[in-house]
């Protein structure tokens, strides 16, 4: 799943439908106000959806279950150049990804103690867990930036609740080839 954040509306609305347009991709309606784009792909287990969720800066995204706001925005005031097959562009800087993913991690966890059929939500937090271990072991951490960002947006407790969720998920730590004490030096004061 790709997660594209879009400084507004229009901008969002005019290359997502190009790019929808141009790759397959069908908008499905979730309800009045909300939607989502899957594409349909042929796998050896049949018919699987791949999902683009799209937002903009402006777009709400509060933590599921609470009343703790991380917006969109920070991915825009804190970003840096890369660049990929010979293509530039920004993505976020590393700390503030590491918020992104804590966040949906929890939100997803949230979500599956409310669904009848858990299973995939599950699967999808166990790859925010195993997203946060890549981005922790592949990254340097600036220890002063991520904590003022937690908690500028009183996102402390949640943030330390991931961290306590990641140490405890051992088939994602395995799967990535590192021990939670390799981690949790990297995060420093934070936790």
């Amino acid at each position: 799943m790709w997660i594209w954040t879009f400084p507004d509306r229009r901008n969002k609305d005019r290359l997502v439908n190009l790019y929808l347009l141009t790759h397959g991709y069908e908008r499905e309606r979730l309800s009045e106000f909300e939607e989502r784009y899957a594409l349909v792909v042929r796998t050896s287990k049949g018919d699987e959806r791949v999902y683009l969720d799209v937002a903009t800066a402006a777009d709400p995204n509060r933590l599921h279950g609470s009343t703790v706001e991380v917006p969109w925005q920070l991915g825009f005031d804190h970003s840096v150049p890369a660049t990929f097959e010979g293509v530039d562009f920004y993505v976020p800087r590393p700390e503030v990804l590491l918020v992104l993913k804590a966040k949906a991690a929890l939100d997803r966890e949230h979500d599956a103690k409310r669904t009848f059929d858990p299973f995939f939500l599950q699967q999808k937090a166990w790859k925010d867990y195993y997203d946060l271990a890549s981005i922790l072991m592949a990254c340097t951490v600036d220890v002063d930036f991520l904590e003022s960002v937690v908690t500028e947006h009183r996102f402390e407790t949640p943030f330390r609740r991931a961290m306590h969720q990641l140490a405890r998920k051992r088939a994602v730590l395995e799967r990535r080839g590192v021990r939670w004490s390799e981690l949790r030096t990297k995060l420093g004061r934070v936790l």
